[in-house]
């Protein structure tokens, strides 16, 4: 078993097992048997976290064994991106050779590889069932707007977007073919006042615009009760730019 200073808290040390404990030769202010060089540490909770004292005197709580594995042993990530990945997907085993950097997509990989990723209705915050994506992708490949289809089965863009082309419910078949240049093309969003979420509409936008070049954003968006944001967005042609002054 090979022991070495962890980074950062060198009045511990780590093994290429997983273990931790105090640094033999290290000082301690408060005398006792846990706090004796060589103790061993013991891990709470699930994930096996520890409360770690730095070298500036501070404490730094929910350290997981794999984390410190990987700084001692292989060296700080390479972004902030990264996370202390299980190859085999074991909370539990954290000897060196399970343990690698790695993105979430990696760490994704490693779930369908192992066979623990929860597809579908066994994932725990599927909102879809099988028979609603079905029916989602024959209602979109007939011509249905992906708006009317969020409508109708009561999802956000974003979750019935995936469905439809297969992002998500992969495993299925079935996928509809991308249409236009994505979900937030014209023929799927309403425009204007066509739009649920719009709180203005096609005349007061008008009305709007012709005032633009008189009157200051912050009085418009008093006038027409909405945000100097929105006042602004118009201005610049990102919303209601099909609306003529």
């Amino acid at each position: 078993m090979k022991w070495k200073a962890i980074p950062g808290y060198s009045a511990y040390e780590i093994s290429d097992e997983g273990e931790l404990r105090r640094a033999i030769g290290a000082r301690y202010h408060k005398p006792g048997r846990r706090n004796r060089p060589g103790s061993l540490l013991k891990p709470s909770g699930k994930y096996g976290c520890y409360a770690l004292v730095d070298d500036f005197g501070k404490i730094t709580w929910g350290l997981r064994t794999n984390r410190l594995m990987l700084l001692t042993f292989v060296g700080p990530p390479p972004s902030k991106k990264h996370q202390a990945l299980h190859w085999d997907d074991d909370q539990a085993n954290n000897t060196l050779p399970n343990l690698r950097w790695g993105l979430p997509k990696d760490n994704g990989e490693d779930k369908v590889r192992n066979g623990k990723a929860a597809k579908g209705e066994e994932n725990a915050a599927a909102i879809l069932t099988v028979e609603d994506v079905a029916a989602a992708r024959a209602d979109y490949k007939k011509g249905h707007t992906l708006h009317e289809l969020t409508v109708k089965y009561k999802v956000t863009t974003a979750p019935m977007w995936a469905a439809i082309t297969g992002k998500s419910w992969a495993h299925i078949g079935g996928a509809a073919p991308k249409r236009g240049q994505g979900h937030r093309s014209p023929e799927r969003i309403p425009r204007g006042s066509a739009n649920h979420n719009a709180k203005l509409n096609e005349n007061t936008v008008k009305k709007i615009k012709q005032l633009l070049p008189t009157t200051k954003g912050v009085v418009l968006a008093r006038m027409f009760s909405t945000t100097i944001h929105t006042i602004s967005a118009i201005k610049r042609g990102k919303v209601w730019k099909h609306v003529d002054a």
